[in-house]
């Protein structure tokens, strides 16, 4: 998940199932400003891996308030 920030902010970037249960918090910390990557290994937040179908990266900013969501299909 790749996300770019002109002025340093705190990001939440979380993974839900097709249901809208939350498997996986990647981030919920400080970020300077620049370009950022992280990646989700599929695992959820116990390290079990995840099986193949559709799930949702939701990222939210807290200084702006910005939020946005996408669509990941996992084809294992």
């Amino acid at each position: 998940m790749r996300f770019g920030l002109a002025r340093a902010d705190r990001v939440q970037l979380r993974i839900y199932d097709v249901s809208g249960r939350l498997v996986r918090t990647l981030a919920d910390r400080s970020f300077p400003a620049g370009d950022h990557e992280l990646r989700w290994d599929g695992a959820d937040d116990r390290g079990r891996r995840l099986g193949p179908g559709v799930y949702f990266a939701r990222a939210r900013y807290a200084a702006s308030g910005y939020e946005d969501a996408k669509k990941i299909i996992v084809l294992r």
